[in-house]
């Protein structure tokens, strides 16, 4: 059941977030701030922390200062940091500084580990929301008074909104808009990533990039006592069940990576050991509305950019910010702000799914002439304005919210 939660105006609205991630973590802080009745579930029994390294820029630092985070990003965070790239061989093939990364961002650029994140994210959010672990979404049914809920193992439950921030492979998004592959596309790259700890060959100040025809594989600059590495290899035909079976993942980066050079068999015989690693296909979602009546879409299950595009935190948070600011302005007009999120925020994910499937291919090449491109690119990159044209220049301006004295959102109108 529902842990019990006092509200003073039983008239506000009541809103399910699914998942329990960046997106759904920061719409439910926001939410709750406005006023709202919010309760989130997460299918996992506990906190997923697997991932990999977390860039931050743009609004996003802004968004979690504004939640009171700004310690934890500057006790867990990590500046800018460069990059080296190497081949078979071990002979350096480009890179660029931390300072021209530092120069290109203005400075106003941060890393941070997943599970870090997600876990101040939790502090922030567990004492106005209802949580509820280990269970999922079974069946929504909507009409003119609400949604619906069916839930594995509860008791079905009915809400004003539903929001759907359960990533990529979204259950609210099956239910509701249709199945995966209506709105997927993939890109032909397998990724696994995993953190190690004190692995001996990192270095704190620069990423160690492997590139070869068809693999790609880095290790980010350690923090702490702390390395994260991304496994990316082109997906074959005969991979279909891969993303369910521990032993087929194995065999596949075994077959890519076995015989490679560089650091490439000691990094692979540590995540043949590892249990805890994110892997999955890269895909992107790509939809024309993220909302169907009281049910709409945050995050990677609206928009999803993929690993390659380095943006899902950042995305994830601009997307849940200005979802919840429009539900809070739009006077019991949801579908209203279902419509404002969309205009406001699309734009901005279409750039930047463009520049992930540009990244992609760019970073995992298919031939020697894809190779070439990319060296050229690489030694490109070591002049900042370079860097800045490619990762600094969003098409999209934050829109101004007050926060201060902000009304509460009434149930909406039929």
């Amino acid at each position: 059941m529902f842990l019990s939660r006092s509200v003073e105006n039983r008239d506000l609205m009541k809103i399910l977030i699914s998942g329990l991630g960046v997106a759904g973590g920061v719409l439910a802080y926001w939410l709750h701030e406005f006023g709202f009745e919010t309760v989130l579930i997460e299918k996992s029994y506990n906190l997923r922390t697997a991932g990999t390294v977390i860039e931050m820029y743009w609004d996003a630092l802004g968004i979690f200062k504004k939640m009171g985070l700004g310690s934890v990003l500057s006790e867990k965070g990590q500046g800018p940091t460069g990059a080296i790239a190497f081949n078979r061989s071990g002979r350096k093939i480009g890179g660029f500084s931390a300072q021209s990364m530092s120069e290109a961002s203005s400075g106003d650029y941060l890393r941070i580990f997943r599970n870090d994140l997600v876990n101040a994210i939790y502090a922030a959010v567990k004492g106005g929301t209802n949580i509820v672990f280990d269970n999922s979404i079974t069946a929504i049914k909507q009409d003119s008074t609400g949604v619906e809920v069916s839930f594995d193992g509860m008791a079905t439950q009915k809400f004003d909104l539903v929001i759907g921030c359960d990533g990529a492979h979204s259950k609210v998004r099956s239910l509701v808009f249709g199945e995966e592959r209506n709105f997927e596309r993939r890109l032909g790259m397998l990724a696994a990533v995993f953190v190690e700890k004190n692995y001996d060959h990192s270095n704190p100040e620069f990423d160690l990039a492997y590139i070869e025809t068809g693999k790609f594989l880095q290790c980010y600059a350690a923090h702490g006592d702390q390395t994260a590495f991304l496994m990316s290899m082109v997906e074959t035909g005969n991979s279909q069940n891969i993303l369910n079976n521990r032993d087929e993942q194995r065999a596949a980066l075994g077959n890519a990576f076995g015989g490679e050079g560089w650091e490439c068999p000691k990094i692979l015989k540590l995540f043949e050991k590892k249990e805890d690693v994110y892997f999955d296909r890269i895909i992107q979602i790509k939809m024309d509305r993220w909302a169907q009546g009281r049910v709409a879409l945050c995050g990677d299950s609206a928009h999803c950019a993929s690993l390659w595009a380095g943006e899902g935190a950042i995305l994830a948070s601009i997307s849940a910010y200005v979802l919840a600011n429009e539900l809070r302005n739009c006077d019991g007009d949801y579908e209203k702000a279902f419509s404002n999120h969309y205009q406001l925020v699309h734009p901005l994910t279409t750039q930047r799914q463009k520049m992930g499937a540009f990244s992609a291919g760019l970073m995992l090449p298919r031939n020697m002439l894809a190779k070439v491109g990319l060296r050229l690119l690489l030694k490109m990159m070591a002049n900042s304005l370079t860097i800045d044209r490619i990762w600094f220049q969003p098409n999209f301006t934050m829109p101004e919210y007050e926060h201060q004295n902000a009304p509460l959102l009434k149930r909406a109108r039929p």
